[in-house]
Order: structure tokens, then C-alpha cells, then sequence
């Protein structure tokens, strides 16, 4: 699958996400091909896109290879907003899970500079996609779906 083609996949999985906190979604792309994908979700807890894939890559029982990617339409977070709720980063999970090739669409400003420094020290790839009508596209979902915060 060629990255457009993943990105588009991706943001139509995002419309449809409920998700007050913006919508952000996320796939593992392996042998190129789509293994899994999800959105954020919000059930009472914000579950980030990339923390909820990486929850059902976990549950598949299937390892993550060295050569396996992931694609998120919004650059990691590095921090929760609200600690009190005691959720991981997505900075922290991705690290823990092994994953070592991230494309991202659209960039968060408040997250990129600590999210970077912590992906290069871990050994992780991280590149933003090349199309700028799928980063904006991508920055036009999060935004559509946030309350109080934009990137």
C-alpha cells in the first residue's frame, strides 16, 4: 500500500470517531498491507488512536517486527493533560512495544519536541508524510473533533 492510499484509510476510519479530545487514528503496516488499524475512542477515558491499536496489536497475541510501521494521521503525545487519570503517553507506549518506524501526518506543536528527543533516544524512525493535502486533511480532523485545543 503506498502511503496516501494508508492515510486516506486512515482519516475516513476518523470521521466517525466520537472522540471530544480530537480525533486521531492509527495503523501498523506490515509487509505493506494494513495489519490493524483504530481510532481514538472515548468511553468516559480518552484512549489515544496509537494507544488503542497498540492495545489490539497486544491482544492479537502478534509480536511487532522490526519492519512493521506506524502510521498515525497526528504526531505522538508526549504527556496526558490530565495525570490524575494515570494514562500512559503514546510516546511511551509506542517505545514499550517496539515499534520502530512511525510516519505522521499532521505535527502537534506542543508535543514534537519532547516526543522526537524520547523517539530518537530510543532508536525509533520517525518521518512526517509527504503530502500536504493529507497533513492538512489530517490536522482538519483532529481540529474538527477537539474541544479547547488545536493543532
Amino acid at each position: 500500500m503506498k502511503e496516501k492510499d494508508i492515510f486516506k484509510h486512515l482519516l475516513k476510519l476518523g470521521q466517525d470517531s466520537p472522540n471530544r479530545d480530537g480525533a486521531v487514528t492509527a495503523a501498523l503496516v506490515r509487509n505493506e498491507k494494513i495489519f490493524l488499524a483504530a481510532p481514538s475512542i472515548d468511553s468516559g477515558v480518552i484512549v489515544h488512536g496509537e494507544h488503542n491499536l497498540l492495545g489490539y496489536v497486544y491482544k492479537s497475541g502478534d509480536p511487532i517486527l522490526p519492519e512493521d510501521t506506524l502510521y498515525t494521521t497526528l504526531e505522538p503525545c508526549s504527556g496526558r493533560f490530565d495525570s490524575s487519570l494515570f494514562i500512559p503517553d503514546c510516546t511511551s507506549i509506542i517505545i514499550a512495544s517496539g515499534v520502530k518506524n512511525i510516519v505522521y501526518a499532521a505535527t502537534d506543536p506542543v508535543q514534537s519536541a519532547l516526543s522526537g528527543k524520547r523517539f530518537e533516544v530510543a532508536g525509533v524512525r520517525v518521518g512526517q508524510a509527504q503530502d500536504q493535502d493529507i497533513i492538512e486533511q489530517a490536522r482538519e480532523l483532529f481540529n474538527s473533533k477537539v474541544v479547547g485545543y488545536s493543532v
